[in-house]
């Protein structure tokens, strides 16, 4: 926020990279980490912690990819994604 000689107050958007980071904002208002504490909530609690980690890196990646690494976090999320489903296959 920057204050004019007169008192007047003008705030400046600017990026935020720490605490609103905007390849994570999905809409006004909205993060990827609402999203992801949401969707956290609807897993059942017997599914495995690491089947629960993957498939969350896993869909981070896809939630800011177009803001930030494009292909990058696409492939990111491929890797996250196979474990998942390398664990779920073998009963882990």
């Amino acid at each position: 926020m920057i204050t004019t000689d007169w008192g007047q107050k003008n705030v400046i958007e600017q990026n935020d990279n720490v605490n609103k980071p905007s390849h994570y904002q999905v809409l006004p208002g909205v993060e990827v980490y609402d999203i992801r504490g949401a969707m956290m909530g609807k897993i059942d609690k017997s599914v495995p912690f690491d089947q629960v980690s993957d498939w969350d890196r896993a869909s981070e990646y896809l939630f800011r990819m177009w803001g930030k690494n494009g292909l990058e976090d696409a492939k990111k999320a491929r890797w996250y994604l196979n474990k998942l489903i390398e664990k779920m296959e073998q009963g882990e």
